[in-house]
């Protein structure tokens, strides 16, 4: 973990949903604590020292997986970047050598080694060698694994697979069934076979012998035999929590037992399941908490409710937060804006927008005066005040009084603190380590630390003791106590003890894999290991791709391959190589391509025109101008004969022959014989549109048709199980069960989003309800969604844009030329073909003048009138005059200004400005600026003062030692910062 700035940018998440959960779930459990815009976790995995707890995918993987532990089990432990593991008395079992692992389950663990997950025993073999994306431990003798991140399968504990990696969702074993999804969901046993066929539209696992499941809009209860125990009548339903069930009919929330009979009519708005002997309801507008047999124990007379927890909830009678008891007492008097646990003793409270503790009988142990209070760890938390951070313990006593811009956990008890733009290192009791001197810190180990001043990078010693200055242009990348470091552009490797086994003398190195490390030096590849001894000299013109162990190379033109330890496996004779798969490799000679094993033996001798290489096992393979499938034994799954085929990661493959379009499946099985004119290959939800005969249908993914061929025009199915089908001219509703609905009443509808669609009639769009009902009514051109971080949406009327909130009322009347893209709340705005910027509110801050679009970063856009350019504020004062013929963003969120061919730079952070001046400007990480004019090169500082005198022929950025290369005429040489001959090249 590195700590300071780092340059590295923020990462947007892609998935909007998904963001907003995210923050949905920090700020529920972290509010009131402001966002401190340090922290950057840093992509290099040594300075990562969390323990990983679960290795998961990003497909839909619930949290429910838990790793038992028992007292003879092993304990996973980190040393210098790569895991072991040890038993309860702390001695070594298994040395550290993998990436990454997790503990024991079943006598069997998942680590990570070059890059991929596999299984090993306790004796550290891998009883199921690396080679998934993803890989959850094994629970009842299987474990789900993933090659892509997308799709699930199960295999038993010697790797084989018992079922094929066909699912997106899958849940743990739990009595032997778990709930999996395909396109549907169902219930599976160990043994990989649907006990309860995948037939519901949505469904949870298994509580006290039953499952909630849904079909065709209603839910109801199976047992584990796949019985219908409670029938479909619910419009909702949850999971049984104990002998009571919370569910809705008709509007109402009620509680069924296990026969399906109703224990509590439903009667209540809303409601929660039950949390121990009590539920949460709402009545008539009010909350209250109701027992087991829908009595009102604590009357309905809160705005808002908490659960109860250890005898005690957070309530709100109005305005206000406070704590009552099992009796309805209240402990605490209605007081605080916001309340939270703190700790087993104590809560975090709000008042007037500031911060305190309290204990659970009400009486403050930190007064509300702070503008927030976070948790740092288990043990400690952050007080702010006044923009400055503390330190107060659990207990509420504080350790560091409020004095650092910022405070953050680093690892064990010590954390960092910012001082003056500059980071040290602190004890959680108060005392300084280092004092606030550096630009950002890491660790390396226990004792070692990474620290960075003025860009470049060095090591420190706990103790304070510099090991290597900082001299590195980027953080060392340690591995088993050896790292590679950059200097000067070119790389060398270096121990803890901060001595260099190779001087900065390689173009281009590649982390280490296993005990090698790859290296370029004069445009020619090397090996060494990690004692920095060559085992192969640089001679490889390139070396490529990692897997199962080996690395190709090309030397004369030829590949072949090297193992980890520098062996060479496979002497260079490919033109050209794809990765191993499973023991095998795609390989070209005498331009075919054939297949062979690790031991460089043809399974296949080189007789295909094309291939493509192997996905989950099944490689595409071109013979005769036939494509066909092979698995990785060199078997024939399909023989080549078809003229296209689609894509391998899809469900089905889209096949093409003569002119006709059909399906197969990756084992080869043809599903649908090449028949159609056109077909769609995306089976997102197990079904997809063929075309046959001019009509269009509906396939699912076993080849049956859902929709015979008769429809005009189709749209595709999503998650919902409804779409839209065109038949004898109109559009009518079909769903997954292959039933027809009503006809549509609209035109277009787009998907729901926080219950809210987008629908078009009679050429107008509105916004419509789930129930198909107009909330606001249509009258618009166009329009854009609401999302879930936008309350308002863009709508076209008459012509213009304008904005409205989900009441459909008019935020911004519409009256501009183009939609608005909001950022930070501000957007750019086109009136009467000129370009100003508009406040979300609706308040126009700069009058539409401009020529051109334009977007504010930094507080700062760049406009352009009447032909020229120049640089304005929010507040709409120019920061730069409109007279320049060019002005770009350039780096370091620095401003390039060109006037008639000359150029200069406005330095944003200083407000200082160069005028044009310059032939040329080269910006580097510096104080000062590399400048041209009049043919010869200097430097001058941030306000134009020359520094070093324009005098060069050519010149190079100061380096590290505070030199720069400049040639004068035929001669080369370094200067130093004063401009002074110090040494000749």
């Amino acid at each position: 973990m590195i700590i300071g700035k780092l340059g590295l940018g923020e990462k947007r998440c892609k998935i909007q949903k998904l963001w907003d959960f995210v923050i949905g779930e920090l700020v529920s459990k972290f509010e009131g604590i402001k966002p401190y815009p340090m922290l950057l976790f840093f992509f290099l995995m040594n300075w990562f020292r969390a323990v990983p707890v679960a290795l998961t995918a990003n497909t839909s993987v619930p949290s429910n997986f838990t790793v038992a532990t028992s007292s003879d089990t092993l304990i996973p432990f980190q040393k210098y970047n790569v895991w072991g593991y040890t038993d309860f008395k702390g001695k070594t079992i298994i040395n550290p050598q993998f990436e990454s692992a997790t503990p024991f389950t079943q006598n069997i663990a998942v680590v990570r080694k070059d890059s991929y997950l596999g299984y090993i025993n306790k004796r550290g073999e891998f009883i199921i060698p690396p080679q998934f994306r993803e890989a959850l431990p094994f629970h009842q003798g299987v474990a789900w694994v993933s090659k892509d991140q997308r799709t699930w399968a199960l295999i038993n504990t010697k790797g084989q697979y018992i079922h094929p990696f066909q699912f997106r969702l899958i849940h743990n074993f739990s009595k032997g069934l778990a709930l999996v999804r395909q396109d549907r969901f169902g219930f599976m046993n160990t043994s990989g076979k649907f006990v309860i066929q995948p037939e519901y539209d949505d469904a949870k696992p298994f509580q006290e012998g039953l499952a909630c499941v849904q079909k065709s809009g209603k839910y109801g209860y199976i047992d584990s035999a796949g019985k219908v125990i409670i029938p479909f009548e619910f419009d909702h339903a949850n999971s049984f929590q104990g002998e009571l069930a919370l569910v809705r009919k008709g509007g109402l929330h009620g509680f069924i037992n296990r026969t399906g009979r109703y224990v509590i009519e439903p009667q209540f708005i809303s409601a929660t399941s039950f949390e121990g002997d009590l539920a949460r309801v709402e009545v008539n507008g009010k909350w209250g908490y109701i027992n087991k047999t829908g009595k009102l124990v604590i009357g309905a007379q809160y705005n808002d409710v908490r659960k109860f927890e250890n005898g005690f909830a957070f309530v709100k009678p109005d305005k206000q937060w406070g704590v009552i008891n099992l009796s309805g007492q209240f402990i605490v008097p209605p007081q605080f804006d916001r309340l939270f646990d703190f700790s087993n003793q104590f809560l975090r409270v709000q008042q007037e927008k500031k911060w305190g503790l309290i204990d659970k009988r009400g009486k403050f142990v930190l007064s509300t005066i702070y503008d927030s209070i976070g948790m740092l760890n288990h043990n400690l938390a952050i007080i702010s005040m006044n923009k400055l951070c503390g330190v107060v313990d659990t207990t509420g006593q504080i350790l560091i009084q409020p004095q650092f811009e910022s405070i953050q956990q680093f690892y064990d008890e010590h954390l960092v603190f910012k001082s003056k733009d500059k980071w040290g290192l602190i004890t959680s009791n108060g005392k300084i380590l280092f004092k606030p001197e550096f630009d950002a810190i890491g660790a390396v180990n226990d004792s070692v630390l990474l620290f960075q001043v003025n860009e470049l990078c060095g090591l420190i010693h706990l103790s304070g003791r510099i090991i290597l200055a900082a001299q590195f242009d980027e953080p060392p990348f340690f591995t088993n106590e050896v790292a590679l470091v950059k200097r000067d552009n070119q790389w060398g490797l270096i121990n803890l003890a901060g001595q260099f086994l190779h001087e900065a003398q390689f173009t281009e190195a590649v982390p280490f894999l296993g005990n090698i490390c790859l290296v370029k030096k004069a445009d020619k590849w090397g090996v060494i290991n990690k004692s920095g001894r060559f085992l192969f000299q640089p001679q490889f013109d390139a070396v490529g791709h990692f897997s199962e162990g080996m690395i190709d190379f090309r030397q004369n033109g030829k590949v072949g391959f090297l193992d980890l330890e520098g062996q060479v496996r496979i002497q260079p004779q490919f033109e050209s190589v794809y990765n191993f798969e499973s023991g095998s490799a795609l390989v070209r000679k005498a331009s075919k391509w054939g297949l062979i094993n690790q031991q460089g033996e043809f399974l296949i001798n080189p007789i295909f025109e094309d291939v493509k290489n192997f996905e989950e096992g099944v490689a595409k393979i071109k013979q005769n101008g036939k494509w066909g499938l092979l698995d990785t034994y060199g078997k024939f799954l399909i023989a080549p004969q078809f003229d296209e085929m689609g894509n391998l990661y899809e469900k089905l493959i889209l096949v093409k022959a003569s002119g006709k379009f059909g399906f197969i499946h990756k084992t080869g099985k043809i599903i649908t014989p090449p028949q159609f004119e056109e077909a769609k290959s995306f089976f997102l939800t197990g079904i997809t549109e063929v075309k046959l005969n001019g009509k269009w249908g509906y396939l699912k993914e076993s080849g049956e048709y859902l929709f015979p061929p008769q429809f005009e025009e189709v749209e595709p199915f999503d998650f919902s199980g409804i779409t839209r089908a065109k038949k004898d001219g109109k559009w009518i509703k079909v769903d997954q069960s292959g039933k027809f609905l009503d006809e549509s009443k609209f035109e277009k509808v787009s998907d729901f989003v926080l219950g809210i669609a987008a629908a078009q009639k009679d050429g107008k769009w509105g916004f419509i309800n789930k129930k198909e009902e107009f909330i606001i009514p249509p009258q618009f051109e166009e329009v854009d969604m609401f999302t879930y971080t936008q309350t308002e949406a863009n709508v076209k009327k008459d012509g213009k844009w304008g904005r409205i909130n989900k009441n459909g009322e008019f935020t911004i009347p519409p009256q501009f030329d183009r939609r608005m893209r909001f950022s930070d709340s501000i957007s750019s705005v086109l009136l009467n073909g000129k370009w100003g910027a508009i406040h979300q509110k609706g308040s126009i801050i700069i009058e539409p003048q401009f020529e051109k679009d334009f977007g504010f970063s930094n507080g700062i856009a760049i406009v352009q009138k009447n032909g020229k350019s120049g640089c304005i504020k929010l507040d709409g004062k120019l920061v730069l005059p409109l007279v320049y013929d060019i002005v770009n963003w350039s780096g370091e969120n620095n401003i390039l200004t060109i006037l008639k061919g000359r150029r200069g730079m406005y330095f944003t952070k200083e407000g200082s400005l160069l005028n044009c001046d310059f032939e040329e400007i080269r910006q580097f990480k510096d104080k000062w600026v590399l400048v041209k004019k009049e043919g010869k090169w200097g430097c001058v500082d941030k306000s134009g003062q020359v520094m070093i005198p324009l005098i060069y022929d050519s010149m190079e950025p100061f380096d590290f030692e505070n030199k720069a290369l400049v040639q004068k005429g035929t001669e080369r040489y370094y200067i130093n910062r004063e401009g002074k001959k110090i040494a000749t090249k």
